[in-house]
């Protein structure tokens, strides 16, 4: 399908890279691009604030993902603004978070996190397909060896973001 290939001319036209670190070689290549496409949607949503510095990556310290993410973003930035990874032991609050990745473990939370956050600008990506049915504001899964998105313009609105219509044009909305 076409979103698949817009997805990686989006990680190829954007300068995509494997980060060139001794810990790439224990964290499988697939594991890498699937932290990669957090890094490439958030370089599509707007935040009501753009003079912004670093953008803040929360996730939690028992996600599967996490290698990959310490990978990754190691040697990582999105619109040259550095994204600093932070893990629930060493973030505070959710408003130290600008973006905030959900692996398929942690979704279970997502309801107490949205009463949390209120519409505080910070973005909820998840790993599970209809977790934007339930208030995230953009998941992105494997489907029949395909990467899906799907985006609630809704929920983004409520939390003063907005996705550009490249991500738009990607991805099944959800209302």
């Amino acid at each position: 399908m076409a979103i698949f290939r817009i997805v990686i001319l989006l990680v190829l036209a954007t300068g995509f890279t494997l980060p060139s670190v001794v810990n790439a070689e224990a964290v499988a290549n697939s594991e890498l691009i699937r932290a990669s496409v957090i890094e490439k949607i958030a370089g599509f949503i707007q935040w009501p604030d753009s003079n912004q510095g670093p953008m803040n990556l929360c996730v939690y310290a028992n996600t599967s993902l996490l290698p990959a993410l310490e990978t990754y973003y190691a040697s990582s930035d999105t619109d040259n603004n550095p994204i600093k990874l932070f893990t629930a032991k060493n973030f505070k609050s959710f408003s130290e978070c600008h973006i905030l990745y959900l692996g398929v473990g942690e979704n279970a939370r997502l309801e107490d996190i949205l009463q949390t956050i209120a519409s505080q600008p910070v973005l909820i990506i998840t790993e599970k397909r209809d977790d934007v049915s339930r208030g995230a504001h953009v998941d992105f899964f494997v489907e029949d060896n395909r990467l899906r998105l799907e985006v609630n313009r809704a929920a983004l609105s409520k939390n003063n973001l907005k996705a550009s219509y490249h991500l738009l044009g990607a991805a099944r909305i959800v209302e």
